[in-house]
Parts: C-alpha cells; sequence; structure tokens
C-alpha cells in the first residue's frame, strides 16, 4: 500500500455496507472481502489489524484515518478512493489510531464459470491470465469463483494448485474464496505462494 491509504475500521465499514450498500454496491464484493481477510488475519497472527484504501491523488484531506458517522464514510468510500489501481484494499495491524506503517495488499476478482463440465480448466485460464496480466508485486490475488449453475460444481484445488503458473514480477500469492457447503461460511484456500 502505498503512504496515501485511508484506514478504516471493520466496524465503520459494516455500518456503510448497512445502511448504504445500494449506493456503494459496485464495491460490494471488495468490501466483504476485506472484512473477512482482515478477521482471518487477526484469527492466525492474533493481533488487531483494520482496513485501508488508496486515496485518490487529488484528495485534499491528508487525514490517514478517519472517525465519523456512516454517511461521512460512506462519502470518503465514494469520493476518496482510488479504484483505478492494482490494490483493492491492504490489511494494516493495529488500530485505527495506531498501526503500523505497510499494509498487506490485496486485488479481488471475481471468476464467472458457466461451463460446470470444463470447469476447473475455466478457472485455470482465467486465474492464469490474470496474474500474466498484472505486475503488483507483492500483492495477492483473491478470486471468488461464481459458478452460473443451480447444481453443486466440485472445484478441484489440487488440479489448481499444480497448474498455476504465476510470472516472477505478478501477485506475492494466489487465494481463493469459496463457501463451505457445511457451514456456509467462507473458506480461504491458498493456491500458491512466492518462495
Amino acid at each position: 500500500m502505498k503512504a496515501n491509504s485511508l484506514i478504516i475500521s471493520e466496524e465503520a465499514l459494516l455500518s456503510v455496507l448497512r445502511e448504504y450498500s445500494a449506493e456503494i454496491q459496485h464495491n460490494d464484493n471488495e468490501y466483504m472481502v476485506s472484512i473477512f481477510m482482515k478477521r482471518k488475519l487477526e484469527e492466525d497472527h492474533q493481533k488487531p489489524y483494520c482496513i485501508a484504501f488508496e486515496a485518490r491523488s487529488d484528495v485534499n484531506d491528508k487525514r490517514d484515518y478517519f472517525v465519523g458517522t456512516a454517511e461521512e464514510f460512506k462519502n470518503i468510500l465514494k469520493n476518496s478512493i482510488n479504484e483505478d489501481t492494482p490494490i483493492d484494499f491492504g490489511l494494516v495491524e493495529g488500530t485505527v489510531q495506531k498501526h503500523a506503517d505497510t499494509a498487506f495488499a490485496f486485488q479481488v476478482k471475481r471468476f464467472i464459470g458457466r461451463d460446470k463440465q470444463n470447469i476447473n480448466k475455466q478457472l485455470l485460464n482465467f486465474i492464469n491470465e490474470t496474474v500474466a496480466k498484472y505486475k503488483p508485486g507483492d500483492a495477492s490475488l483473491i478470486v471468488i469463483p461464481m459458478i452460473d449453475s443451480d447444481e453443486t460444481v466440485p472445484l478441484d484445488i489440487n488440479y489448481l494448485i499444480g497448474n498455476i503458473r504465476v510470472p516472477h514480477n505478478s501477485f506475492g500469492a494466489v487465494f481463493m474464496l469459496i463457501p463451505d457447503l457445511e457451514t456456509e461460511t467462507p473458506l480461504i484456500k491458498r493456491l500458491w505462494v512466492r518462495k
């Protein structure tokens, strides 16, 4: 994440999603994934984290964190976030008021699968094309597969892990966010990490 980041708490982001989801709908996936990944990182590291977004270069407000109402946060998300960047969000160790200078950076991509017979091959092609196209450095890619089918379509995680080809100057890691069919909660699967 760059220095011109806006840092927000999970509670503040959830308040915006609850009250203004229709107005920020185009970024709902990224916001929900940022909350899930924050919780997962906190669980794994036993430390608090907050969520960061890159600010647009023309934003005059130089504060790096904000305390305010859901409406104020909505306006910040709608008017101050740089959406023309390979980073959708970052996770920063600490609290909104006292946090680290660096962040874990993530890009979120949705995959829409239509051919359930070849879903794993399509998903692999999508991942390989995405990692070949972007060069975000140490950022991690999170893929959300969405299958256009009423039936449960099994994803072959081992096939994906064994066949992902990530160029050296691309992402630092590739994850997939899938629902746990038993609990209906999201699961994160690590498909690849740079060694």
